[in-house]
C-alpha cells in the first residue's frame, strides 16, 4: 500500500486567516437575534483571541474600551437566554468548509481544579495520570485535517453528586431532563448531536479504552457513522478462526486475536506528521471482528 504524504491529503489553510476569522465570527454570531448579544459575542471572541494571560472576564473586559464590560460579558456568558446550539452548528459548518476535515476526533478532557465550586468538579482517578485528581471531566470533538484541528463541540461529564444534590443542581442550572441515564454517555450524545449539524460525514476517531464499547459501537452504527476506535488489549472479541481448529469462530481478548493474526500481516507505508517527512513502514493485519453477543451490524 502506498503511503500518502500529509501535504497531499491536507487542504491548505486560508491565505488571509484574519479575514476568514472575521467572516466566520460574523456568520456564527449571526444566529443571535438581538444586536446587543451579537455585540457582546464579538467582544467576547475578540477578548479570547487578544487578551494576554488567563481568559477571565476581567482580563477579557480589559481588552475592550467599554465601561462595565466585565459585568455585561459575565451576564452574556452565564445568565443570558441565547441558545448555544445554533452557534456551534454554524461554527462546525464554517470550519468544515475551511478545513475539509479528514476525521472527527473525540478526546476526553481533564481540567484540574483547586476548588470545588466549578460545575461538575470532583475527585476522580485519571488513568492517563495514574492518580486521583480534583478536576472537571468532559469530552471534546475536533474537526481534523492534515493542516489543523479545531474543537467544535464539547460536553461536561456530571457525577452522581452533582445530579443527586438539589442545591448543587440549582446553583449550576442543570436542567431537569439531565438524569444519570442521560449523563452516562456524554461522548455519544456529543457525536450524535454534531452529526445533525450538516458537516461532512467523515470517520469518527476516538480512544474508547475507558468507554462502554458496546454502547459506542451500537450508537455510531445506528447513526450510519464510520468510526475507528482504540480499544484495550483485554477487550473480548469474536473473529474468524485462523487456526486449524474445528470451530469457524475464535473468541478471545484483542491482544490474543492480534497475536493469532500475525501470519496475516502485510507491510504498509505511512508518513508520521510529526516526523521529518520520510516514509515509515509498519506490519499491519486486517482481521474482521465483532463484539460477543451483538448482532452482525456490530462487526468491525
Amino acid at each position: 500500500m502506498r503511503a500518502i504524504r500529509p501535504a497531499e491529503e491536507a487542504e491548505a489553510l486560508p491565505r488571509d486567516p484574519a479575514a476568514e476569522a472575521r467572516a466566520l465570527r460574523a456568520s456564527v454570531l449571526g444566529s443571535l437575534r438581538r444586536r446587543d448579544q451579537r455585540h457582546k459575542g464579538e467582544l467576547y471572541v475578540d477578548g479570547l483571541l487578544t487578551a494576554p494571560g488567563r481568559k477571565t472576564m476581567r482580563n477579557l473586559a480589559a481588552s475592550t474600551d467599554e465601561r462595565a464590560a466585565e459585568q455585561s460579558l459575565h451576564h452574556f456568558i452565564s445568565c443570558s437566554t441565547w441558545d448555544w446550539s445554533p452557534l456551534r452548528a454554524r461554527l462546525a459548518r464554517g470550519l468544515d468548509r475551511l478545513l475539509a476535515p479528514r476525521a472527527w476526533v473525540v478526546r476526553p478532557l481533564v481540567i484540574p481544579k483547586t476548588g470545588r465550586h466549578s460545575v461538575g468538579v470532583g475527585r476522580r482517578f485519571v488513568p492517563q495520570l495514574g492518580q486521583v485528581v480534583n478536576s472537571q471531566h468532559g469530552y471534546g470533538l475536533w474537526l481534523a485535517s492534515g493542516a489543523a484541528a479545531v474543537p467544535v463541540n464539547w460536553r461536561l461529564s456530571l457525577s452522581g453528586d452533582w445530579l443527586d444534590d438539589a442545591e448543587m443542581r440549582q446553583r449550576a442550572a442543570i436542567p431537569d431532563s439531565m438524569d444519570e441515564g442521560a449523563a452516562r454517555a456524554p461522548a455519544v450524545d456529543m457525536v450524535l448531536e454534531s452529526a445533525g449539524w450538516g458537516a461532512s460525514a467523515v470517520p469518527v476517531v476516538a480512544d474508547a479504552r475507558e468507554e462502554a464499547l458496546p454502547a459506542l459501537v451500537e450508537a455510531f452504527s445506528g447513526a450510519g457513522l464510520s468510526f475507528l476506535l482504540r480499544i484495550g488489549g483485554g477487550t473480548g472479541l469474536l473473529a474468524p478462526n485462523l487456526s486449524a481448529g474445528r470451530s469457524r469462530v475464535a473468541a478471545g481478548s484483542a491482544t490474543l486475536l492480534a497475536e493469532l493474526a500475525r501470519s496475516q500481516r502485510r507491510p504498509v507505508e505511512w508518513f508520521d506528521p510529526a516526523g521529518p517527512g520520510l516514509p515509515r513502514t509498519s506490519m499491519v493485519a486486517l482481521l474482521p471482528v465483532r463484539l460477543p453477543g451483538g448482532p452482525g451490524a456490530r462487526r468491525r
